[in-house]
Parts: structure tokens; sequence; C-alpha cells
């Protein structure tokens, strides 16, 4: 299981996540995300989403695998809770997350709506004990 953990910055929000595999890397990623905005124990998971998405590169997969998470939530009110990722490649993934839909005031009452996944100070490695990221959010 990763792990992950907030950054301060002056204009921003940043994470850093911890994982033992790639997989579970984009996983927990999309998890601190969405912990961010509202805490993910109080909401349950009633419907499921497959999500497919192709980019040039694993960094510009890893955030448009979360753009697309904020997009979901944006444009339906459904707030993924859990992720499991089916397939994963440099430059590709098939995932399903399961969520429920919420009234957006709950974010703004209890976290940080998250406008937008940046590239600044991306970080996407593979080290000795496993993956590490480091993101930062538009708050």
């Amino acid at each position: 299981m990763g792990r992950y953990e907030y950054i301060e910055h002056t204009a921003d929000k940043g994470v850093e996540v911890w994982a033992e595999t790639l997989t579970e890397l984009f996983e927990e990623s999309a998890r601190a995300l969405i912990a961010f905005m509202v805490p993910l124990e109080t909401y349950k998971p009633i419907e499921t989403r497959e999500i497919q998405l192709s980019s040039f590169d694993l960094q510009a997969l890893f955030v448009n695998w979360l753009s697309e998470l904020l997009f979901i939530f944006d444009t339906e009110s459904f707030l993924p809770v859990d992720f499991l990722i089916n397939e994963l490649d440099d430059t590709s993934l098939k995932a399903i997350v399961v969520g429920t839909f919420i009234d957006r005031t709950d974010v703004a009452q209890s976290g940080s709506q998250v406008k937008a996944i940046t590239y600044h100070r991306l970080v996407i490695e593979e080290l000795l004990e496993g993956w590490h990221a480091r993101y930062f959010v538009d708050v």
C-alpha cells in the first residue's frame, strides 16, 4: 500500500506519493488528490466508471489521469473514491473508478477545490524501494 503527504508551496499545493509499483503510484496519487478535497471515508461508492487514456509519455499520462478525475467531478459532481487500474504502461491506462455523487458545496466546506493539475516540478521516478511522484495542484 502506498502513502502520500502534502507539501507546502506559496501558490499551489503539492503532494509527494510513494508506492511499491507504478500502478499503485497512480492509484495512490488519485486517492491523495480526492482526499485533499474531501474526507474519503465519509463517502460510500455506489457507481463505477471506466476510464481509458493515452498520452505521449508517462508524465503526460499521469497528469491526464488526475485531470480526468477532476473533469468527471467538475462536470458530473461524481466523486471517485476508489481506483483500480487494470492496465498501465508508459503511454496508456485502463481503469475503473468507483464513486458517488455529491453536493459540490461539500468540497468548499470540508477541503479545497482543486482547479487543475500542473506540470510544475512534476516528478515520477522509480527508486530502489518502489516508485515516487511529486505533483502540484492549482487551488
